[in-house]
């Protein structure tokens, strides 16, 4: 198995995006004005203009969880503002008990 650098696990290496657990969803870009760039699970770029959605498409689930965990209204800047929902809109997963 092939393993790749990365700075965000512990020992700095970790298996390729094709190897890691992944789910078949609908990316949806709720943006009205930003184009999204989303890597897929076999690193290919997929370009989401304002509007656009793309489905079938496989994200890790590490993504998935990510895309998620940025859209929930409990994020507060320390100030006390509330974080804005992120506008990549992960459709069609039940990761994490939440299906949008």
């Amino acid at each position: 198995m092939d393993f790749v650098l990365s700075l965000n696990s512990p020992c700095g290496l970790r298996p390729p995006r094709r190897a890691l657990p992944f789910s078949r969803v609908t990316v949806y870009n709720s943006s009205e004005v930003q184009t999204h760039i989303i890597i897929d699970r076999h690193s290919r770029q997929h370009v989401l203009r304002p509007g656009d959605r793309e489905c079938d498409g496989e994200l890790p689930n590490e993504d998935i969880e990510y895309f998620q965990r940025e859209r929930r209204p409990d994020r507060f800047f320390p100030s006390g503002q509330p974080k804005p929902q992120h506008p990549i809109v992960i459709e069609g997963s039940i990761l994490g008990g939440r299906y949008e």
